[in-house]
């Protein structure tokens, strides 16, 4: 994507966000009651949203870390840690949720270590965090799969996620085979995505040739979604929202996938529109306590992307 393009979506995403937050909040009263839950949302519970906002940001940058390691680029813990959190802010605010990929590749690239070894650090911790959502899915999604049942939305919550994670599966599961087989090269030149494919292959055996790494990026991958939706769960105590835990770990991967739309900025609006229906039809949950803690938990994230913008990696020394 070109800038005058990039700027074009996030003008459409900017857009989107506060025609969204119009329509939720367009109630004077329901707008009141919002403000009024999150001015008296108990600080305690907020400051431990926001620190296991930020140990989930930490975690994503020790799972890249791990990747950077397996390709052959070797980089200082503290410029991991800045080139990653500079990262965020990208992915978190910027048109396209691989927009953090890019800049960390372009990055690295411009200080003399090879693209491809870069960019193939990005797509194997996109890989492994999806790995981590679909265990994620199956786990929570098994253990509250009667509950879900037992309402119309969550009937179509388990059918929704039960279809990502069984394409995901499928899709790796296939493209992993190809690779085995040595069957991407002898691809024909018009099947669409054969380029991304030969990328995949490359991931695919480095995956293979690193087993415990490859495994413990994934357990990281865990923990960075136990952290992130551990914040959303902790605005929930804030504002007084009664939901089980288990039960708002089952929602969260839905939530979350809608929210990963490119359709507003950092997923404000549409994770809050998610959670009024979802919550609300599920858990019983009012409609401004729902959009209370989701507007929260979001800004505990977002509050992670924006200390990415002052690590951002200016300067550095090249590699020799």
């Amino acid at each position: 994507m070109n800038r005058p393009q990039g700027w074009l979506v996030f003008a459409f995403q900017a857009a989107a966000t506060a025609g969204l937050a119009a329509w939720i909040l367009r109630d004077p009263a329901f707008r009141a009651s919002v403000g009024g839950l999150l001015a008296r949302a108990e600080a305690g519970w907020l400051a431990a949203a926001l620190g296991s906002a930020g140990i989930s940001a930490a975690l994503t940058l020790v799972r890249w870390g791990i990747f950077l390691r397996i390709v052959g680029i070797g980089l200082p813990v503290w410029q991991v840690a800045r080139i990653g959190a500079a990262g965020l802010f990208f992915s978190t605010f910027l048109p396209g949720s691989v927009g953090g990929d890019a800049a960390k590749a372009g990055w690295l690239a411009a200080r003399g270590f090879s693209l491809k070894d870069a960019l193939l650090s990005a797509v194997m911790d996109r890989l492994s965090g999806l790995g981590g959502l679909v265990v994620w899915s199956a786990l929570f999604l098994g253990l509250r799969a009667r509950w879900l049942m037992a309402d119309p939305v969550g009937m179509v919550l388990l059918q929704g996620v039960g279809t990502f994670v069984t394409c995901a599966l499928a899709g790796v599961a296939g493209s992993f085979f190809l690779a085995a087989r040595g069957m991407v090269d002898r691809l024909p030149g018009w099947v669409p995505g054969r380029d991304g494919l030969r990328e995949f292959a490359a991931t695919y055996r480095l995956f293979v040739e690193r087993p415990r790494a490859s495994a413990l990026a994934v357990g990281v991958s865990l923990g960075v979604l136990a952290g992130y939706f551990g914040a959303f769960y902790f605005c929930a105590l804030a504002v007084g929202a009664p939901i089980p835990a288990a039960d708002l770990f089952a929602l969260m991967p839905a939530v979350d996938m809608l929210a990963a739309l490119p359709l507003s900025v950092g997923g404000f609006g549409m994770r809050e529109a998610s959670f009024e229906l979802i919550a609300g039809a599920l858990c019983g949950l009012a409609s401004d306590q729902a959009v209370a803690l989701s507007f929260a938990g979001g800004l505990a994230w977002a509050f992670w992307g924006f200390a990415g913008l002052v690590m951002l990696p200016f300067g550095g020394t090249k590699v020799r």
